[in-house]
């Protein structure tokens, strides 16, 4: 069963080390502020300084629901190691019910509210 019309979103951001990756993952996780993160090794080609560079960098997949972005964006902002991060989200249009259904419930947090 599909279930649609939901709050749940995945929130990108990339850092240069699986340590930083990993302590973010553990922050969010732990603060119910996302269900899940996944880290993957990605190349990332981009300019800077008016050089095209090339670095590995972990990418991180953070499960959370709409409600959330704007604490996650300040968390992760107050330990992000470059000076612009990338932190943008995608909604998730179609999902599997149960798996929403998890979501929502690991990340409705009352301790938090996007007006913060």
């Amino acid at each position: 069963m599909s279930h649609s019309d939901s709050d749940i979103i995945i929130v990108f951001t990339t850092v240069d080390s699986v340590r930083d990756a990993r302590s973010i993952a553990r922050m969010l996780v732990e603060e119910g502020l996302a269900a899940c993160v996944q880290i993957d090794q990605v190349r990332s080609v981009f300019e800077w300084d008016d050089v095209v560079d090339e670095n590995l960098e972990f990418k991180m997949s953070i499960k959370t629901v709409s409600e959330n972005f704007s604490v996650i964006e300040e968390k992760i902002l107050e330990v992000h190691p470059y000076e612009l991060p990338e932190i943008i989200s995608i909604p998730v249009v179609h999902s599997y019910g149960p798996f929403a259904d998890w979501v929502e419930q690991k990340c409705l947090n009352d301790d938090y509210s996007d007006n913060e």
